[in-house]
């Protein structure tokens, strides 16, 4: 993994703020959206993050939110730490409660990797689980599971309110996109 120094991330950020900056002027300069393809609101929304600097690239919610100046990149890094502790793979889990050993899972991943095949459903074809603990452990990783803007709010980043605002504010976005085909 490549490490950055601080000026080389400032200078390819403002690269990739300089070409989003001008495919957004591009976009909003076409017949496409003239042609009542956005409302004004959304037009305005779309503005909105133009002017912030979103950038090029994936469009994923915590780069939304540095865009909007809500979080900075150490946010970013400590919600997905947070997110990494918690969201735990079902072999993790099935090693921690005494179903399986690390050997086993390394060896289902290396069959999952060759088939395709789901781990849960290869654990059970192969007899390492039955299909009621692969349904319990399934179970257990939904209701412990937390998303990127509940990271944030546990960590102190962000309130809920403001979080809940941020997220609806960019699934228009995204369905607005979308729909551009951008």
């Amino acid at each position: 993994m490549q490490s950055w120094g601080r000026e080389e991330s400032e200078e390819l950020s403002q690269i990739m703020v300089d070409s989003f900056l001008e495919m957004c002027f591009n976009l909003i300069m076409t017949e496409k959206m003239k042609k009542d393809r956005l409302n004004r609101t959304d037009e305005a929304l779309f503005i909105e993050l133009f002017e912030s600097g979103f950038t090029d690239g994936p469009i994923v919610f915590g780069r939304f939110l540095k865009a909007k100046g809500l979080i900075t990149d150490e946010d970013i890094f400590n919600a997905r730490m947070l997110q990494k502790r918690q969201n735990r793979k079902i072999g993790e889990i099935a090693v921690d409660r005494g179903l399986m050993d690390m050997n086993s899972v390394e060896r289902l991943l290396v069959y999952q990797e060759e088939t395709g095949i789901r781990f849960g459903e290869l654990a059970v074809q192969l007899g390492y689980l039955s299909q009621k603990q692969v349904e319990e452990l399934l179970e257990h990783m939904e209701k412990s599971y937390i998303y990127f803007g509940e990271a944030l709010v546990r960590i102190g980043i962000l309130d809920g309110p403001r979080m809940k605002a941020s997220l609806e504010l960019f699934h228009r976005l995204r369905v607005r996109l979308q729909q551009m085909d951008v």
